[in-house]
């Protein structure tokens, strides 16, 4: 299993533990980060994640949230699940653009993962109703450059909040967040953060921009190193005698605890590649090498299809010499020359049909009905003659004759299927009455 497999598997199951007999996953921003993990997985998990958002808006609707950083983003999210998941909450919507523009007006706190969770909410949600802030969003961002994780954040919220995503700011932002140091905490973050940041700028930049090149790598990187450091115990709650000695267990050890937030954030971050069990999401690949790929599928089908033809020319020829040889061979066993040239006509059309099924089973054009009707009729009236020269009284006195008439019925017949097979194509494409103009 790939590192992306083994952490999901860890911080899924985490997740799926903390669910409460509410159907919610504790406080609110918690909560949504859980619903917006489960709304990246699989049908199967989006009835949880759509039992979670109702019971968080029955649970607003009973006592509002609070004017917080923390709140603001749960409201959001949840507001941008319930749309993804196609059970739209427009009580959800309006109370997060209520929030959101009482509390950028008044100035107050606003964390840069709050940020960042703010600007993904509603980035994908329509600006319309509720009209979401994000002019004064914008003049927040505008604020004294940052470091380390929080540059990369508020990067990113810059880039979702700008009315064109323009790719390279975002990676310069994201570039300067891997450059710094970051506890255990805060590499879980910053992994959501890389993952949600390459989505977003996935088919927007070319897959040689070394860049972005260097964040895949660093992300992998990035994701191996916290597989070897996180395992179950890491969500556990600390002992009682740790609490209360400075000199603990996990202290001495240099053990870090996370808990049911980082692990939704993770889980959130890990699903895509877990499910396609590589370091890049089918998504990625496709968007960084699909033009390759389509390169090389288009230089594969033309080999295939030289190789095909060349392989058919080379049963025509086979055939042909096949016939040449078995009507020599029967004129010297001393037969008529009408059984000879019954033979070697029979194993000369049967060449050709060979040759018509090789290429209608290749990646070439399929031969058409005219050819298939041609070599059909050639097969019939050869294998008469054949039948008739073998008896001791032949009908035909003049096999040569007859073996040259045989392109007029071969003719005949393939302009009969042409004329059908053009008459049903124009009949099937004449528009029927009730497409018909009054």
């Amino acid at each position: 299993m790939s590192s992306a497999g083994t952490l999901h598997a860890i911080v899924h199951g985490v997740v799926a533990l903390e669910r409460l007999a509410d159907d919610t996953y504790g406080e609110p921003l918690q909560t949504a980060l859980a619903v917006a993990a489960l709304s990246a997985h699989t049908e199967e998990y989006h009835g949880q994640a759509r039992t979670a958002i109702a019971a968080m808006g029955r649970r607003w609707a009973d006592a509002p949230p609070g004017l917080s950083g923390r709140d603001i983003a749960a409201v959001s999210l949840i507001a941008r699940c319930a749309s993804d998941l196609g059970v739209r909450r427009r009580d959800v919507e309006r109370l997060a653009g209520r929030l959101s523009t009482d509390l950028l007006q008044r100035g107050l706190t606003l964390a840069p993962l709050h940020v960042a969770l703010v600007a993904y909410s509603w980035h994908g949600l329509p600006a319309a109703d509720p009209g979401w802030p994000w002019s004064d969003l914008r003049l927040r961002l505008a604020d004294d450059p940052l470091r380390g994780i929080d540059a990369g954040l508020v990067g990113y919220a810059r880039a979702l909040s700008a009315e064109h995503v323009e790719p390279a700011p975002l990676v310069q932002a994201l570039l300067t967040a891997v450059a710094g140091d970051a506890d255990l905490s805060e590499r879980c973050v910053l992994l959501w953060l890389l993952d949600r940041a390459l989505v977003t700028v996935r088919g927007t930049i070319g897959a040689g921009d070394r860049g972005l090149r260097f964040l895949l790598e660093r992300r992998g990187v990035l994701e191996g190193r916290l597989a070897a450091e996180i395992d179950r115990e890491t969500f556990d709650a600390a002992p009682l005698d740790d609490e209360f000695d400075p000199e603990g267990r996990d202290r001495l050890l240099g053990l870090e605890r996370l808990g049911t937030f980082e692990a939704a954030l993770l889980d959130w971050a890990l699903v895509e590649r877990a499910q396609a069990g590589s370091s890049l999401s089918l998504s990625e690949a496709e968007a960084l090498f699909g033009k390759r790929l389509a390169d090389a599928q288009r230089r594969t089908r033309a080999l295939d299809l030289r190789r095909v033809r060349q392989l058919a020319g080379l049963v025509v020829l086979l055939s042909l010499s096949l016939g040449a040889g078995a009507a020599l061979a029967v004129r010297l066993a001393e037969y008529r020359v009408g059984v000879a040239l019954g033979w070697g006509l029979t194993l000369f059309v049967l060449g050709l049909l060979a040759a018509a099924w090789m290429r209608s089973r290749g990646p070439d054009t399929a031969p058409s009905a005219e050819v298939w009707a041609v070599n059909l009729t050639l097969l019939l009236v050869v294998g008469y003659l054949l039948y008739d020269q073998t008896r001791a009284t032949p009908r035909t006195d003049n096999p040569l004759e007859y073996a040259l008439g045989l392109l007029i019925p071969a003719v005949a017949v393939a302009a009969a299927v042409g004329a059908v097979r053009r008459t049903r194509t124009t009949t099937s494409a004449r528009p029927s009455r009730d497409d018909r103009a009054p």
